[in-house]
């Protein structure tokens, strides 16, 4: 086992343990002794991308139905500066959100894309190869559910314009939102700034605790 934050090889002995709130199984979580990073657990982080999406479709198809993410978006955005001559993307966007219409309101052009989405909303982005090239990309409560979250990261980047940001905002900063197994990742300690300096960006964190801004490293 290695953490896929700061490679380090462990030894992983400080674990932690929860339930999932869905089906009640025991989740092993561990705490890497290098960055901090809490991870796991290890079943779903090597679960096969096929296989994690049909984790997704069962749960929302079993009746599971996410919150209206809208006020957090739009607090989101501001920190992007958003202006009607620009595009920008809500990366996770999910299906329970008005923040595109809206920014609409106020002329701004916000795409929407989620790669676990089960029903698409029209104007949706449900494919990779569809995405461009945006000013600005906005993430909320979307990393901790990625089995890679540099390599999503670095894919991210190659949508961002030059000069643009991105901003994620999730609880998962801290150890919080335990009960679902389908959180993955926790970012505590230093591991927010070495996921960032490993995909090709710089971190800095704003006066809320739960929002990162990520900037584009400048090659050297």
């Amino acid at each position: 086992m290695k953490c896929r934050i700061c490679l380090s090889d462990g030894p992983f002995t400080k674990i932690h343990t929860t339930r999932c709130m869905f089906n009640n199984d025991l989740l092993c979580r561990y705490e890497c002794p290098n960055c901090n990073v809490i991870f796991g657990t290890e079943a779903m982080i090597k679960m096969s991308p096929e296989k994690l999406g049909q984790q997704y479709v069962q749960l929302y198809s079993g009746g599971y139905s996410e919150s209206d993410a809208t006020d957090r978006e739009l607090k989101l955005m501001q920190y992007l500066q958003p202006v009607p001559e620009k595009t920008y993307l809500n990366w996770g966007a999910g299906n329970k959100s008005s923040t595109v219409p809206t920014l609409a309101k106020q002329k701004i052009t916000l795409a929407s894309y989620d790669p676990y989405a089960v029903k698409v909303q029209k104007g949706f982005i449900s494919k990779a190869s569809d995405l461009g090239i945006y000013d600005g990309i906005m993430s909320c409560n979307f990393i901790e559910h990625l089995q890679d979250p540099i390599n999503g990261l670095q894919n991210m980047l190659k949508h961002l314009a030059p000069g643009g940001i991105m901003v994620h905002g999730t609880p998962c900063y801290q150890y919080r939102c335990i009960n679902t197994r389908f959180h993955l990742y926790f970012f505590l300690g230093k591991s927010v700034e070495i996921m960032a300096e490993r995909a090709g960006l710089i971190a800095e964190r704003t006066n809320r605790l739960n929002t990162v801004l990520y900037y584009r490293k400048e090659k050297e």
